[in-house]
């Protein structure tokens, strides 16, 4: 809804390195029970698909805004007979915060802001009445002519009798062109000091109710899943063939559990969006079990992912068969605060989320709400990113240290494997640099960015995320050697290799060339030296 449906992403800041995001959505079909102190409001969902003109492959469907609620209007001191209102979607040229009081939609010629390329307006009059009984809208409406260019299909109905100002008013606004669409509501009185509604606002697009920017995010959570269990059958089934010759490790098990997280993550994202679609119930507030089992396995799986990538990129599994005790009790603790700071983060969402708004400029109380309520956020926001920076440099250091060691001691095949891994992690932190600063220019105003590919501004943390543990599941995968590399370390490495020594080559399993000066030779069993 307009203030309340202004595209946050799936959270209000980005992160650059396996971080967290979430998805504030809005829009859907809205249940009112509210009051409101004045005699204008406007809700919107922003942009929305015309009808027949989705995204494909859903592109056709009926794409519109409804109302059905009950409407009463308070404050007119005289015995006015009947009441008229106003109900108008209004298409604006470019996203701006909707103000209802720019607009003044009753009168023979409606003022309506510069931005405003088109209005559809519907009449309405609301009787004053004493008798309990809530009227519905006459079957057969007349039409009326608004003397402006830029209204059309205006008519108006009239309403039976009911107490005070109020009847129940129904009607669906047909959207024929994709674009900025907004739902403003006006009483037209002076004296009108509140207006209360009961019933619904509905924001329906050609595929369903999901937002039109947010729309991305099914397919997205559907190719995710898909890619997380592709990733996780085949690990299971490298883990079954090679647990009989004892060739699994512990690494393996933990990278098994953490690729099975990420599965359950997306397919839970997935059916979130996919009932949200289909249902019309509103994310928030509060929000639903299902989005609420979503975030907590975001928090956990996105934990359980930094966990892994540091202990792999400290060498175990393949320079070390076990953490030492210290860097285990640093990396349980430090995992620990993290999940406690995204929980509380998490948490903070569902307490003080809020997506109604009545579109009314904000006065200085409303104003000081929010500075309140922003830097609470930021202090609550502020432990996560503390214990997310410790996770990324602990990462780096770890890295290059290992990356190191295994160059000053030559073991070329083991040093191959974490430059594969460092790589693909420069690739897609690259990638996902590009989004953040996409995203940045985007809302600094520096950059356009196509309003329906909004959601891939947002997923760069998910994708690095998903890369990176694709890039272990590959590269640390279960082989015929898996406890061998623990055990042993290279010798010694000959990269040259005359063309009449060729018959004393081989290839290993995986296609390197292992000629007779590549020998390994029994290590410690915690660690390489």
């Amino acid at each position: 809804m307009q203030g309340s449906t202004t595209m946050q992403g799936r959270k209000l800041f980005l992160k650059l390195f396996l971080f967290s995001c979430s998805r504030n959505t809005m829009g859907y079909d809205w249940r009112l029970d509210a009051t409101y102190l004045d005699a204008k409001i406007s809700f919107s969902e922003t942009y929305m698909y015309g009808t027949d003109q989705g995204p494909w492959p859903v592109a056709t469907g009926d794409s519109f805004i409804s109302v059905d609620f009950d409407w009463q209007v308070h404050g007119i001191s005289s015995n006015q007979a009947i009441l008229p209102v106003k109900a108008a979607v209004v298409y604006s040229t470019k996203l701006v915060d909707i103000i209802a009081d720019d607009f003044e939609l009753c009168g023979n010629a409606p003022i309506l802001p510069n931005y405003v390329k088109k209005i559809e307006m519907i009449d309405f009059f609301l009787p004053l009445i004493s008798d309990d009984n809530t009227p519905t809208l006459s079957p057969t409406p007349s039409t009326t002519l608004v003397p402006t260019s830029e209204i059309h299909n205006s008519t108006r109905r009239f309403l039976a009798a009911d107490q005070i100002h109020r009847a129940a008013v129904n009607h669906r606004f047909s959207i024929q062109r994709t674009g900025l669409q907004t739902l403003v509501l006006e009483a037209c009185s002076n004296e009108a000091n509140e207006m209360i509604f009961t019933g619904n606002i509905g924001f329906k697009n050609p595929y369903g109710w999901l937002p039109a920017r947010f729309f991305g995010f099914m397919p997205f959570e559907f190719a995710r899943g898909l890619g997380f269990l592709v990733l996780l059958l085949m690990l299971t089934a490298l883990i079954c063939h090679h647990r009989a010759d004892d060739n699994v490790i512990t690494v393996h098990y933990g990278l098994l559990f953490v690729i099975a997280l990420g599965a359950a993550e997306a397919w839970t994202w997935f059916i979130s969006y996919l009932v949200l679609n289909s249902t019309g119930t509103p994310l928030c507030c509060p929000f639903g079990s299902l989005i609420i089992a979503s975030m907590s396995l975001s928090a956990v799986q996105q934990t359980a992912a930094r966990a892994l990538l540091l202990t792999v990129a400290l060498g175990l599994g393949l320079i070390k068969s076990s953490l030492g005790i210290r860097d285990t009790i640093c990396i349980l603790a430090l995992s620990l605060a993290y999940l406690a700071s995204s929980i509380a983060v998490e948490a903070n969402k569902i307490i003080s989320h809020d997506n109604l708004d009545d579109g009314h400029r904000k006065d200085d109380d409303d104003r000081r709400k929010a500075r309140a309520q922003a830097t609470t956020n930021a202090w609550i926001d502020a432990p996560q990113l503390l214990f997310d920076l410790i996770f990324l440099v602990w990462i780096y250091s770890a890295l290059c240290t290992t990356t190191e060691l295994l160059r000053h001691q030559n073991q070329t095949y083991k040093l191959q494997m974490f430059q594969r891994l460092n790589a693909v992690i420069a690739i897609f932190v690259f990638i996902a640099t590009i989004l953040t600063g996409v995203y940045l220019a985007g809302t600094l105003g520096l950059l356009s960015w196509p309003w329906y590919l909004d959601w891939l501004q947002v997923v760069s943390i998910e994708i690095l995320n998903f890369a990176v543990l694709a890039a272990i599941s590959i590269i640390w995968r279960p082989t015929d050697r898996s406890k061998l590399l623990i055990m042993h370390d290279q010798i010694s490495t000959n990269e040259y290799i005359d063309d009449d020594d060729e018959d004393l080559v081989d290839d290993d399993d995986d296609g390197h060339r292992v000629g007779d000066g590549i020998e390994l030779g029994t290590t410690s069993n915690s660690v390489l030296v």
